[in-house]
């Protein structure tokens, strides 16, 4: 028997839900009547018990529950898997981004019931939710209107409506999502599921990737994954558009400038294959603009230039300035290499000149970390750009700016590099050559390699697998066998250098001690960042760096602290049971006030926080560091320690019970930052906090922490 997505999505909350489900409740998230929940739990009776399972409970106070047998849970997973492309509950950002995704993709109002029944949320729920996309596209120029007995629609204008839509997809499907679905129809992500199966659903994906391979061919290019999906989207939007009759306006004199370019002809016999692939008639105007998205595609292949065609080429010289200007600045010497460095920048920037002459929208995913890692040479690219602006009487913007940067950084870190070739190395990146670049010098300043080639994700299965020794990828490459295959960072991090390491048996140089720095400095911005506004990221990330690099920097030596030194018997509690997360706190503080480590306001302080700033001590599936400060009722650095019998949910990220509750108290602000790391370490292995959670003894624990001490 078929269930309708009422019962899919009862059934989905018996699976998720260990304890009863009052039948109210259930009305009140689906938006029905309590008699319509009962009618539907008589069918998905039915359906199991033909499947061979009698297994839901029923209490006439607490409502409903799932006898939890392994045999029943794994046949309704399995079934909700296979059978419904909404397969789990969406969290709130995924809800704003489905639904303001619809909006834009459509020309006429949506029906409230529609996106409820789609998303599985209460109409005040969906209230809230329009509120935010409201106020989110205002600054676009974008209005919502909801229309009564209609539903609720997005008005403005066609062009800055396809903008938005194009960066809400490319910020949720990636290139290896479209390979995934087009190869195998399915896709893990849930917000991407949906994408697929409701958004995507009149679209032949695999048709229009033929279409862009085409174009590849055609232009002799091989266009990186960001500029293939912008490509995509683009292109599915114009089939979408031309179902709704609703065109893109184009001005007529851009049209006659790009009229001439091999890109507008490929950009007309692609809207010739769709309009015949779909029986439609579709508008000159599409082809204008899918061309200039053409124009100004960003390409991972790079081709010689004709030397007797770029003299006197206005755009050439300007390269050649920049170039001669970054010379100057960083008084060195690219030698043979600067023709190259000149012509790889020439091939960067006819598309990017394109784009700042129509204003198209090419935001770059690794901008914040190019400013920082950067921003020194980004402030001089910035002044370098004058060139250009003079050129294009344009200017170009931060983005723009950054991927220029990139470039320059990869000339500069190259021309300081000899390298000495050893195991070949096959480089999949996703965000183009500069960034691809920036790759491939850290790899050759830090090991012996050779880069024999830097390929799309797409292209990779098109690759001869003699040709390398390893591929080496800042995407991830799904089915991909994992002796020859790693996942790093552009800008390498410690593990990446510790995991190319191992695999080439050979020990990273220890110049790379500002990656693994700026790798630490990005982990202290995303904790600050938690727990507040940073109103200039730029100069903190600077400032950090700055204390963190300073070698000259007095440390103090706070000797034989370690967290073995300051837990006793007396601050350990094993399989505690307890009712609620707060009580599970008191276990941990009670223990400290009873070693005179710490007086009553500690608990209260601790509480308050967790009310406060929400439950973010949980620091790792199950583990709680509960803490204060000093001035909230420490009286020494000491440790405590409690396990619990029962899981207790403290409605945290990793939504998975808590069994282990580890208290803090210190006296100051630096004396406890070298046990800080001792119990970092050890919280976040997995393996030993379950040991802890499992031990019987104090024994037990005073071993597993002599194995993180000092």
């Amino acid at each position: 028997m078929n269930l309708n997505k009422k019962c899919m999505a009862i059934l989905r909350d018996l699976l998720e839900t260990p304890d009863y489900i009052k039948i109210q409740e259930l009305a009140n998230k689906l938006d029905v009547s309590e008699r319509a929940i009962r009618y539907n739990i008589n069918k998905l009776d039915e359906f199991l018990f033909q499947n061979g399972f009698n297994c839901i409970e029923r209490h006439h106070l607490k409502g409903i529950k799932l006898n939890r047998v392994k045999e029943v849970t794994t046949f309704i997973a399995k079934f909700l898997e296979e059978h419904s492309p909404y397969q789990y509950i969406l969290s709130k950002e995924e809800r704003f981004i489905y639904i303001l995704t619809r909006l834009l993709g459509e020309t006429e109002p949506i029906s409230y019931s529609d996106l409820q029944d789609k998303i599985g949320i209460s109409k005040s729920t969906l209230d809230s939710e329009l509120q935010l996309i409201n106020e989110y596209i205002d600054p676009y120029g974008l209005t919502l209107e909801r229309k009564r007995k209609h539903g609720v629609l997005i008005q403005g204008d066609e062009k800055q409506k396809r903008s938005l839509l194009n960066k809400m997809i490319l910020g949720t499907i990636s290139a290896k999502d479209i390979f995934q679905y087009i190869r195998n129809r399915r896709v893990l992500s849930k917000i991407n599921t949906i994408y697929f199966h409701d958004v995507l659903s009149e679209i032949d994906i695999q048709f229009i990737d033929d279409l862009i391979f085409s174009a590849e061919q055609e232009l002799d290019k091989e266009f990186d994954d960001q500029s293939y999906m912008n490509l995509l989207t683009h292109l599915m939007v114009a089939v979408k558009r031309t179902f709704q009759h609703r065109e893109v306006d184009i001005s007529e004199a851009i049209i006659s400038n790009i009229s001439d370019t091999r890109e507008y002809t490929v950009a007309k016999h692609m809207m010739e294959e769709l309009a015949r692939h779909y029986a439609i008639s579709i508008p000159d105007m599409e082809a204008g603009y899918i061309a200039l998205q053409l124009l100004g595609a960003k390409s991972i292949k790079k081709h010689p230039l004709d030397q007797q065609a770029l003299n006197g080429d206005e755009l050439y010289l300007a390269s050649l300035k920049m170039v001669d200007e970054l010379e100057s600045i960083y008084q060195c010497r690219f030698g043979a290499e600067k023709e190259k460095i000149v012509e790889g920048l020439l091939l960067h920037l006819k598309p990017a000149i394109y784009r700042i002459k129509y204003h198209l929208t090419l935001e770059n995913p690794m901008f914040d970390e190019i400013i920082f890692h950067y921003q020194e040479l980004f402030q001089h690219t910035k002044k370098i750009t004058k060139y250009l602006e003079e050129h294009l009487d344009q200017s170009f913007n931060d983005h723009e700016i950054s991927y220029i940067t990139l470039h320059f950084a990869a000339a500069l870190e190259k021309a300081q590099d000899n390298m000495e070739a050893r195991k070949k190395v096959l480089l999949v990146c996703g965000a183009g050559i500069s960034s691809a670049n920036i790759l491939s010098n850290q790899l050759q300043k830090a090991f012996h390699v050779e880069i024999v080639n830097t390929v799309s994700f797409r292209a990779l299965q098109y690759m001869d697998s003699s040709s390398y020794d390893l591929i080496i990828s800042t995407i991830d490459i799904p089915e991909m066998n994992n002796k020859n295959y790693l996942k790093v960072n552009v800008f390498l991090t410690e593990s990446d250098y510790e995991l190319i390491s191992q695999f080439l048996h050979s020990k990273f140089s220890q110049g790379n001690y500002y990656e693994v720095t700026l790798n630490k400095v990005n982990k202290l911005l995303e904790a600050v960042q938690s727990h507040g506004t940073v109103k200039d990221v730029y100069k903190l990330q600077y400032q950090f760096m700055k204390i963190l690099m300073d070698k000259k920097e007095d440390s103090t030596s706070y000797e034989n602290l370690s967290i073995r030194n300051i837990i006793n018997e007396r601050t350990i509690k094993l399989k505690a049971k307890v009712g609620s997360w707060e009580e599970a706190i008191k276990e941990g503080t009670d223990l400290l006030y009873d070693d005179k480590s710490a007086t009553s306001p500690y608990y209260e302080t601790v509480i308050k926080h967790f009310h406060e700033y929400g439950p973010y001590m949980v620091v790792a599936p199950g583990v709680v560091l509960s803490h204060a400060r000093p001035e909230d009722g420490a009286l020494k650095l000491a440790l405590s320690l409690v396990t619990f019998k029962n899981g207790i949910d403290f409605k945290d990220d990793f939504k998975e019970d808590v069994r282990l509750v580890v208290t803090l108290t210190v006296v100051d602000k630096t004396s406890h930052l070298e046990i800080l790391g001792q119990l970092m370490k050890l919280l976040t292995n997995k393996d030993d906090v379950e040991k802890i959670i499992k031990a019987n003894s104090k024994e037990d624990i005073f071993q597993i922490f002599n194995d993180y001490s000092l």
